[in-house]
């Protein structure tokens, strides 16, 4: 009995700076963030206990339905291109061929860039009169496309991300599918089933936990994306490209209102909450 207790006391002591860490850098702060939203604070200013007010104000904001909408459009297509995609690079560079090592190093470059470096490349890339995107525009079919105008820059940002991201789903399928026993395959083979059949009911049965989490990460880090969007586009033309997270720093650093910007924040847990309950309960199926 002893013994258990000294082991119960070892561990406790060896786990108390972790969790004290884990107080101070993620719970503290979101009870802080929870108990301002119901102030109103602006920056220089005494906070102010207004209750409700916050949210009842972003509940009448316009602004903020629609950067809901275009951060769950800009999300959804994103991830799902990103999967398909990332599936049918891993699937690829899973076969032996010559030089697939070197291919694999190449193709995980992208994911190691900073996003900061990577707004800045794609800035000249867009780039209606330096860009490489329009000098082969213009080479191939003689036009120019404004890439960051109203009417292309949600598909330009949206490509953005999936070159960014594309890597990190690649390389974790990559690592699932050495996991499916290749004798499945061929015993599949043997019974007839053709390649689509194979993909199908041993492929993705086999990584489904993989693809799950890999996309619940992935919407989690889209969804609150803001560096590369910020600087590429600052939300905009207008408002077309105003996030969830622009919209918080434009509460928050453009009006000073701390107090909404936090009740923003806090609207957004739900959305969070929501999306992993969905993989949980997917993968305890």
């Amino acid at each position: 009995m002893k013994l258990k207790i000294r082991d119960a006391l070892e561990g406790l002591a060896f786990s108390t700076p972790a969790f004290l860490l884990l107080f101070f850098v993620l719970f503290f702060p979101f009870v802080y963030v929870i108990y301002i939203s119901f102030f109103t604070k602006y920056f220089g200013y005494e906070a102010v206990f207004s209750g409700l007010r916050n949210y009842i104000e972003i509940a009448k904001d316009p602004l903020f339905y629609y950067s809901l909408y275009i951060s769950t459009l800009y999300t959804s297509i994103s991830v799902v291109l990103k999967l398909i995609l990332g599936l049918a690079f891993a699937m690829l560079l899973s076969q032996e061929f010559r030089g697939r090592s070197v291919v694999r190093a190449i193709a995980v470059i992208p994911w190691g860039i900073p996003l900061f470096v990577v707004a800045a490349l794609f800035f000249w890339f867009f780039d209606y009169n330096l860009g490489l995107a329009n000098i082969i525009l213009k080479a191939l079919f003689g036009v120019k496309i404004f890439w960051l105008g109203p009417d292309y820059v949600i598909p330009s940002i949206i490509y953005v991300n999936v070159w960014k991201g594309i890597p990190f789903f690649m390389v974790n399928f990559l690592g699932a599918l050495q996991t499916v026993p290749k004798s499945l395959y061929e015993a599949a083979e043997i019974d007839g089933a053709n390649a689509w059949h194979r993909f199908r009911y041993i492929t993705v049965p086999g990584i489904k936990y993989v693809m799950l989490i890999v996309c619940l990460l992935s919407t989690i880090w889209t969804f609150g994306e803001f560096d590369t969007i910020f600087f590429l586009t600052r939300g905009g033309p207008g408002y077309i490209t105003h996030i969830i997270p622009i919209y918080i720093y434009f509460q928050a650093f453009s009006r000073f209102d701390i107090g909404m910007a936090a009740a923003v924040s806090v609207l957004t847990v739900p959305i969070f909450l929501a999306l992993i309950s969905v993989i949980l309960w997917a993968l305890r199926r």
